[in-house]
Protein backbone atom coordinates (compact mmCIF):
# COMPACT_ATOMS: atom_id res chain seq x y z
CA UNK A 1 0.00 0.00 0.00
CA UNK A 2 0.82 3.85 -0.56
CA UNK A 3 0.02 6.62 0.24
CA UNK A 4 -0.13 9.65 -3.29
CA UNK A 5 0.34 12.82 -1.73
CA UNK A 6 -0.89 16.18 -3.51
CA UNK A 7 -1.49 19.49 -2.42
CA UNK A 8 -3.67 22.28 -2.65
CA UNK A 9 -2.18 26.36 -2.11
CA UNK A 10 -5.01 28.86 -3.09
CA UNK A 11 -2.01 31.02 -3.72
CA UNK A 12 -0.94 28.80 -6.49
CA UNK A 13 -0.85 29.56 -9.84
CA UNK A 14 -1.93 26.07 -10.51
CA UNK A 15 0.06 23.13 -11.25
CA UNK A 16 -0.77 18.89 -11.25
CA UNK A 17 -0.58 19.26 -7.38
CA UNK A 18 2.33 16.78 -6.89
CA UNK A 19 5.14 19.21 -4.92
CA UNK A 20 3.87 22.70 -2.72
CA UNK A 21 5.47 24.76 -4.98
CA UNK A 22 3.60 27.87 -6.14
CA UNK A 23 4.17 28.13 -9.51
CA UNK A 24 5.45 25.18 -12.38
CA UNK A 25 4.01 22.34 -13.60
CA UNK A 26 4.54 20.63 -10.71
CA UNK A 27 2.88 23.39 -8.43
CA UNK A 28 -0.06 22.81 -6.06
CA UNK A 29 -3.61 22.72 -7.61
CA UNK A 30 -4.95 26.04 -6.96
CA UNK A 31 -7.87 24.68 -5.00
CA UNK A 32 -9.77 22.01 -3.41
CA UNK A 33 -12.01 21.43 -6.38
CA UNK A 34 -9.09 21.38 -9.03
CA UNK A 35 -7.61 18.45 -6.78
CA UNK A 36 -10.67 16.56 -7.07
CA UNK A 37 -11.44 16.85 -10.80
CA UNK A 38 -8.07 16.08 -11.68
CA UNK A 39 -7.34 13.22 -9.58
CA UNK A 40 -10.59 11.50 -9.14
CA UNK A 41 -9.88 7.42 -9.20
CA UNK A 42 -10.34 3.93 -8.01
CA UNK A 43 -8.15 3.90 -5.23
CA UNK A 44 -9.50 0.27 -3.99
CA UNK A 45 -7.76 -0.75 -7.32
CA UNK A 46 -4.95 1.44 -6.70
CA UNK A 47 -4.10 0.28 -3.55
CA UNK A 48 -3.79 3.47 -2.59
CA UNK A 49 -4.56 5.87 0.22
CA UNK A 50 -5.22 9.66 -1.67
CA UNK A 51 -3.52 12.68 1.05
CA UNK A 52 -4.10 16.07 0.39
CA UNK A 53 -2.65 18.51 2.12
CA UNK A 54 -4.13 22.13 2.13
CA UNK A 55 -2.23 24.98 3.15
CA UNK A 56 -1.70 28.78 2.53
CA UNK A 57 -3.65 32.30 3.46
CA UNK A 58 -5.46 33.06 0.12
CA UNK A 59 -8.92 31.75 0.86
CA UNK A 60 -10.09 28.90 -0.86
CA UNK A 61 -13.41 30.39 -2.70
CA UNK A 62 -14.27 27.05 -4.88
CA UNK A 63 -17.14 24.71 -3.57
CA UNK A 64 -16.08 21.23 -3.68
CA UNK A 65 -17.73 18.09 -4.04
CA UNK A 66 -16.53 14.37 -3.80
CA UNK A 67 -17.99 12.31 -6.21
CA UNK A 68 -17.14 9.25 -8.14
CA UNK A 69 -14.45 7.71 -6.42
CA UNK A 70 -13.77 4.74 -5.04
CA UNK A 71 -12.64 3.63 -1.77
CA UNK A 72 -12.44 1.43 0.72
CA UNK A 73 -11.04 1.06 4.39
CA UNK A 74 -7.83 1.02 3.87
CA UNK A 75 -8.15 2.74 0.43
CA UNK A 76 -9.02 5.96 1.41
CA UNK A 77 -9.38 10.00 0.91
CA UNK A 78 -7.49 12.05 3.82
CA UNK A 79 -7.70 16.11 3.29
CA UNK A 80 -5.78 17.87 5.71
CA UNK A 81 -5.67 21.42 6.20
CA UNK A 82 -2.84 23.44 7.97
CA UNK A 83 -4.90 24.99 10.88
CA UNK A 84 -2.91 24.74 13.88
CA UNK A 85 -5.32 25.45 16.97
CA UNK A 86 -2.47 24.98 19.65
CA UNK A 87 -0.32 27.35 17.87
CA UNK A 88 -2.90 29.80 15.81
CA UNK A 89 -5.15 30.05 19.00
CA UNK A 90 -8.47 30.64 17.00
CA UNK A 91 -9.86 30.67 13.75
CA UNK A 92 -6.88 32.41 10.89
CA UNK A 93 -6.68 33.66 7.97
CA UNK A 94 -3.22 32.82 7.56
CA UNK A 95 -3.98 30.10 7.03
CA UNK A 96 -5.87 27.59 4.82
CA UNK A 97 -9.80 27.79 4.38
CA UNK A 98 -12.84 26.95 2.10
CA UNK A 99 -14.80 30.61 2.11
CA UNK A 100 -17.36 29.96 -0.97
CA UNK A 101 -20.46 32.36 -1.37
CA UNK A 102 -23.55 31.10 -1.57
CA UNK A 103 -22.64 27.55 -2.03
CA UNK A 104 -22.29 24.37 -0.07
CA UNK A 105 -18.43 24.40 1.19
CA UNK A 106 -17.29 20.94 1.07
CA UNK A 107 -19.79 18.12 0.23
CA UNK A 108 -19.34 14.07 0.01
CA UNK A 109 -21.61 12.38 -2.63
CA UNK A 110 -19.43 9.33 -3.14
CA UNK A 111 -21.68 6.34 -2.87
CA UNK A 112 -18.93 4.29 -0.79
CA UNK A 113 -17.19 7.27 1.18
CA UNK A 114 -14.21 5.88 2.79
CA UNK A 115 -12.88 9.72 3.97
CA UNK A 116 -11.27 11.78 6.61
CA UNK A 117 -11.09 15.57 7.29
CA UNK A 118 -8.89 16.97 9.55
CA UNK A 119 -7.75 20.44 10.55
CA UNK A 120 -9.30 22.36 7.91
CA UNK A 121 -10.96 25.44 8.44
CA UNK A 122 -14.31 26.15 6.82
CA UNK A 123 -16.10 29.38 6.76
CA UNK A 124 -19.20 30.86 5.72
CA UNK A 125 -19.03 34.39 5.64
CA UNK A 126 -21.17 34.85 3.29
CA UNK A 127 -25.04 37.03 4.11
CA UNK A 128 -28.02 36.41 3.72
CA UNK A 129 -27.88 34.83 0.33
CA UNK A 130 -28.75 31.00 0.25
CA UNK A 131 -28.45 28.37 1.95
CA UNK A 132 -25.20 27.04 2.51
CA UNK A 133 -23.44 23.82 4.98
CA UNK A 134 -20.20 23.66 6.11
CA UNK A 135 -19.70 20.21 5.19
CA UNK A 136 -23.05 18.52 3.56
CA UNK A 137 -22.73 14.51 3.66
CA UNK A 138 -25.19 13.46 0.81
CA UNK A 139 -28.28 11.43 0.31
CA UNK A 140 -26.02 9.80 -2.41
CA UNK A 141 -23.73 8.03 0.35
CA UNK A 142 -24.82 4.69 0.66
CA UNK A 143 -22.12 3.07 3.02
CA UNK A 144 -18.60 3.49 4.21
CA UNK A 145 -16.91 5.55 7.08
CA UNK A 146 -16.74 9.34 7.14
CA UNK A 147 -13.97 10.50 9.80
CA UNK A 148 -14.78 14.59 10.35
CA UNK A 149 -12.15 15.54 13.26
CA UNK A 150 -10.32 18.64 14.49
CA UNK A 151 -11.49 20.90 12.14
CA UNK A 152 -12.89 24.89 13.14
CA UNK A 153 -16.14 25.03 11.54
CA UNK A 154 -17.64 28.77 11.41
CA UNK A 155 -20.49 29.85 10.60
CA UNK A 156 -21.41 33.74 10.57
CA UNK A 157 -25.15 34.54 12.49
CA UNK A 158 -26.80 34.51 9.37
CA UNK A 159 -30.90 34.99 10.09
CA UNK A 160 -32.14 34.92 6.71
CA UNK A 161 -31.36 31.66 4.88
CA UNK A 162 -30.81 27.89 6.84
CA UNK A 163 -27.13 27.30 7.41
CA UNK A 164 -26.02 24.09 9.56
CA UNK A 165 -22.20 23.43 10.28
CA UNK A 166 -22.70 20.05 9.43
CA UNK A 167 -25.26 18.08 7.77
CA UNK A 168 -25.15 13.96 7.21
CA UNK A 169 -28.33 12.92 4.75
CA UNK A 170 -26.30 9.66 3.82
CA UNK A 171 -27.42 6.49 4.87
CA UNK A 172 -25.77 3.38 5.96
CA UNK A 173 -22.22 5.11 6.35
CA UNK A 174 -20.87 4.98 9.90
CA UNK A 175 -19.89 9.13 10.47
CA UNK A 176 -17.37 9.85 13.21
CA UNK A 177 -17.19 13.35 13.78
CA UNK A 178 -15.05 14.48 17.10
CA UNK A 179 -12.94 17.04 18.23
CA UNK A 180 -14.52 19.86 16.36
CA UNK A 181 -14.90 23.77 17.03
CA UNK A 182 -18.69 24.79 15.60
CA UNK A 183 -19.80 28.02 16.00
CA UNK A 184 -22.19 30.91 15.08
CA UNK A 185 -24.64 28.67 13.26
CA UNK A 186 -27.79 31.31 12.72
CA UNK A 187 -29.14 33.22 15.05
CA UNK A 188 -33.55 32.64 14.26
CA UNK A 189 -34.67 30.19 16.53
CA UNK A 190 -35.60 27.48 13.55
CA UNK A 191 -34.29 23.73 13.07
CA UNK A 192 -32.81 24.56 10.27
CA UNK A 193 -29.86 26.18 11.63
CA UNK A 194 -27.67 24.28 13.49
CA UNK A 195 -24.11 22.76 14.55
CA UNK A 196 -24.89 18.79 13.58
CA UNK A 197 -28.09 17.78 11.55
CA UNK A 198 -28.30 14.47 11.51
CA UNK A 199 -30.59 12.89 9.16
CA UNK A 200 -29.76 9.72 7.36
CA UNK A 201 -32.23 9.07 4.19
CA UNK A 202 -31.75 5.16 4.94
CA UNK A 203 -31.71 3.32 8.78
CA UNK A 204 -31.73 0.07 7.82
CA UNK A 205 -28.63 -1.53 8.96
CA UNK A 206 -28.03 0.72 11.69
CA UNK A 207 -26.77 3.61 10.39
CA UNK A 208 -24.29 5.62 13.28
CA UNK A 209 -23.02 8.46 13.88
CA UNK A 210 -21.03 9.18 17.01
CA UNK A 211 -20.48 12.77 18.10
CA UNK A 212 -17.95 12.80 20.48
CA UNK A 213 -16.16 15.49 22.71
CA UNK A 214 -16.96 18.68 20.54
CA UNK A 215 -17.40 22.16 21.67
CA UNK A 216 -20.38 23.82 19.90
CA UNK A 217 -20.86 27.47 20.56
CA UNK A 218 -23.57 30.17 19.94
CA UNK A 219 -25.38 28.28 17.35
CA UNK A 220 -29.25 27.58 17.19
CA UNK A 221 -29.50 24.26 17.74
CA UNK A 222 -26.64 22.48 19.25
CA UNK A 223 -26.89 18.63 18.17
CA UNK A 224 -30.19 17.56 15.85
CA UNK A 225 -31.11 14.50 15.78
CA UNK A 226 -33.97 13.68 13.01
CA UNK A 227 -33.38 9.83 12.12
CA UNK A 228 -30.86 6.91 12.54
CA UNK A 229 -28.78 6.33 15.66
CA UNK A 230 -26.65 9.12 17.09
CA UNK A 231 -24.74 8.73 20.16
CA UNK A 232 -23.32 12.01 21.48
CA UNK A 233 -20.35 11.66 24.11
CA UNK A 234 -18.01 14.64 26.07
CA UNK A 235 -19.45 16.98 23.83
CA UNK A 236 -20.06 21.60 25.45
CA UNK A 237 -23.19 23.00 24.33
CA UNK A 238 -22.82 26.76 24.53
CA UNK A 239 -25.50 29.92 23.98
CA UNK A 240 -28.18 27.35 21.97
CA UNK A 241 -31.11 28.15 24.65
CA UNK A 242 -33.02 25.76 26.82
CA UNK A 243 -35.16 24.38 23.90
CA UNK A 244 -32.45 24.01 20.97
CA UNK A 245 -29.63 22.56 23.00
CA UNK A 246 -30.42 18.70 21.74
CA UNK A 247 -32.99 18.53 19.25
CA UNK A 248 -34.24 14.68 18.78
CA UNK A 249 -34.03 10.83 20.39
CA UNK A 250 -30.40 10.47 20.93
CA UNK A 251 -28.88 6.36 21.34
CA UNK A 252 -28.22 4.45 23.65
CA UNK A 253 -24.57 5.03 25.06
CA UNK A 254 -25.03 8.77 25.09
CA UNK A 255 -23.42 10.50 27.94
CA UNK A 256 -21.04 13.00 29.69
CA UNK A 257 -22.32 15.89 27.60
CA UNK A 258 -22.67 19.48 29.20
CA UNK A 259 -24.81 23.00 28.56
CA UNK A 260 -24.89 26.10 30.05
CA UNK A 261 -28.94 25.73 29.61
CA UNK A 262 -31.38 23.88 31.38
CA UNK A 263 -32.03 21.28 28.33
CA UNK A 264 -31.74 17.76 28.64
CA UNK A 265 -30.49 15.55 26.20
CA UNK A 266 -32.85 12.46 27.11
CA UNK A 267 -30.07 9.80 27.74
CA UNK A 268 -27.21 8.61 30.54
CA UNK A 269 -27.01 9.66 33.86
CA UNK A 270 -23.91 11.83 33.96
CA UNK A 271 -24.44 14.63 31.71
CA UNK A 272 -24.51 18.26 32.89
CA UNK A 273 -27.28 21.34 32.76
CA UNK A 274 -27.04 24.34 33.78
CA UNK A 275 -23.19 25.10 33.53
CA UNK A 276 -20.45 27.81 33.34
CA UNK A 277 -17.98 27.55 30.94
CA UNK A 278 -14.95 29.53 30.61
CA UNK A 279 -12.34 29.61 27.83
CA UNK A 280 -9.17 30.74 27.17
CA UNK A 281 -10.54 34.11 24.75
CA UNK A 282 -14.14 33.72 23.86
CA UNK A 283 -15.00 36.68 22.57
CA UNK A 284 -12.89 36.10 20.11
CA UNK A 285 -13.67 32.31 19.47
CA UNK A 286 -10.72 30.43 21.19
CA UNK A 287 -12.34 28.00 22.73
CA UNK A 288 -9.74 26.18 24.31
CA UNK A 289 -10.85 25.68 28.06
CA UNK A 290 -9.07 28.09 31.20
CA UNK A 291 -7.77 26.84 34.22
CA UNK A 292 -10.89 28.02 36.15
CA UNK A 293 -13.47 25.94 34.45
CA UNK A 294 -15.90 24.32 35.86
CA UNK A 295 -18.76 23.03 33.51
CA UNK A 296 -16.24 20.67 31.48
CA UNK A 297 -12.65 20.25 33.10
CA UNK A 298 -12.50 16.52 34.41
CA UNK A 299 -16.46 15.87 33.87
CA UNK A 300 -16.20 13.19 30.73
CA UNK A 301 -15.29 9.72 29.82
CA UNK A 302 -12.39 7.90 28.28
CA UNK A 303 -15.04 5.43 26.81
CA UNK A 304 -15.71 7.16 23.35
CA UNK A 305 -15.79 5.37 20.04
CA UNK A 306 -14.28 7.32 17.85
CA UNK A 307 -10.36 5.73 18.74
CA UNK A 308 -8.56 8.63 19.35
CA UNK A 309 -7.05 9.20 22.58
CA UNK A 310 -5.77 13.41 22.07
CA UNK A 311 -7.30 16.59 21.73
CA UNK A 312 -8.04 19.08 18.97
CA UNK A 313 -4.21 20.09 19.57
CA UNK A 314 -2.88 16.70 19.52
CA UNK A 315 -2.03 16.93 23.03
CA UNK A 316 -2.69 13.25 24.83
CA UNK A 317 -5.80 12.86 26.89
CA UNK A 318 -5.38 11.48 30.51
CA UNK A 319 -6.98 10.76 33.92
CA UNK A 320 -10.70 11.97 33.50
CA UNK A 321 -11.04 13.11 30.24
CA UNK A 322 -12.20 17.01 30.06
CA UNK A 323 -15.52 17.30 27.85
CA UNK A 324 -15.31 19.26 24.88
CA UNK A 325 -12.86 19.61 21.74
CA UNK A 326 -10.09 20.53 23.95
CA UNK A 327 -8.11 18.89 26.93
CA UNK A 328 -6.71 21.53 29.48
CA UNK A 329 -3.35 21.03 30.26
CA UNK A 330 -1.19 23.22 32.79
CA UNK A 331 2.25 24.39 32.24
CA UNK A 332 4.87 26.40 34.21
CA UNK A 333 3.51 28.95 36.23
CA UNK A 334 0.03 27.44 35.71
CA UNK A 335 -0.90 28.24 32.29
CA UNK A 336 -2.69 26.29 29.93
CA UNK A 337 -0.60 25.78 26.72
CA UNK A 338 -2.72 27.35 24.66
CA UNK A 339 -2.06 30.70 26.90
CA UNK A 340 1.36 29.91 27.13
CA UNK A 341 1.62 29.98 23.06
CA UNK A 342 -0.68 33.37 23.15
CA UNK A 343 1.49 35.11 25.23
CA UNK A 344 4.50 34.03 22.97
CA UNK A 345 3.30 34.81 20.33
CA UNK A 346 2.60 38.58 21.38
CA UNK A 347 6.32 39.21 23.37
CA UNK A 348 7.95 37.94 19.54
CA UNK A 349 5.05 39.72 17.18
Amino acid sequence: MATVVRYVNPGSSGGDGTTSALSGANAAYASLSAWEAAENTNLDTANNIMQVNCAGSTADTTAVTISGWTTSATDYIEIIGDWAPLTDGKFSTSKYRLNVQNFTQLTIANATAFIRIHNLQIYNSDINTGNIWGILCNSTITSGEIRIYNNCIRGNNNTSWYDMGIRILGGTATYYIYQNWIYDWGTTADFNYSAIYFNPNTIAGGVNCYCENNTFHNNVVGIQRFAGNLIAINNIVKGSGNTYSYVGTFATGTDYNSTDSTDSIGVGSNNKTSQTFTFVDEANDDFHLASTDTGAKDSGTSSVNGGFTTDIDGQTRSGTWDIGAHEYQAVGGGLSIPVAMNQYRQRWA
